[in-house]
């Protein structure tokens, strides 16, 4: 989608040069602060996440009455 937005800037702001048609400096500059300004929303939105304190999964010690067979010990 942020592809599509730079494209329609930029092919807004163009320039016409020996008969082609090129982005014009003022079209880069602004794909380029609309990128920051997403980018620095990004990072506040990342920020604004608590952070959660996750000790990970509690396992409990399984006690077996027998002792598990490995491959090697079932010949």
């Amino acid at each position: 989608m942020s592809a599509a937005v730079i494209g329609v800037v930029m092919a807004q702001l163009t320039v016409n040069f020996d008969g082609h048609i090129l982005p014009s400096e003022g079209g880069f500059r602004a794909g380029l602060l609309i990128g920051c300004g997403v980018a620095l929303a990004a990072v506040a939105i990342s920020l604004a996440i608590p952070a959660t304190k996750n000790a990970g999964p509690t396992v409990e010690p399984v006690e077996s009455a027998e002792p598990a067979l490995s491959t090697h010990d079932a010949r």
